[in-house]
């Protein structure tokens, strides 16, 4: 009973670790993604297919959601970009 409980203490230990990393990997993302919306997106798919096997289901919500927040980052600089040479 006491080697089981030992057992399930370091998977939390480690599940709370990729989670942890997870979250911070996916701000990171996020704050490159505001400032060069392509290095957001690549970090986005190296940074989730190494953190989830190949297997894992989170792993295309995880990666289709930040996709698609840089992508959207992506198109709202290019328009606003476009707005501005045409308002000038």
């Amino acid at each position: 009973m006491n080697t089981r409980s030992r057992e399930n203490t370091r998977q939390e230990i480690a599940n709370d670790g990729k989670w942890s990393t997870l979250a911070f990997g996916i701000v990171a993302v996020v704050g490159i993604g505001f400032i060069a919306p392509f290095i957001g997106i690549v970090l986005t798919i190296f940074l989730v297919l190494h953190m989830f096997n190949k297997t894992h289901k989170t792993k295309w919500v995880f990666l289709t959601s930040a996709l698609v927040f840089n992508l959207t980052l992506l198109i709202a600089r290019y328009v606003t970009e476009e707005w501005i040479l045409w308002f000038r």
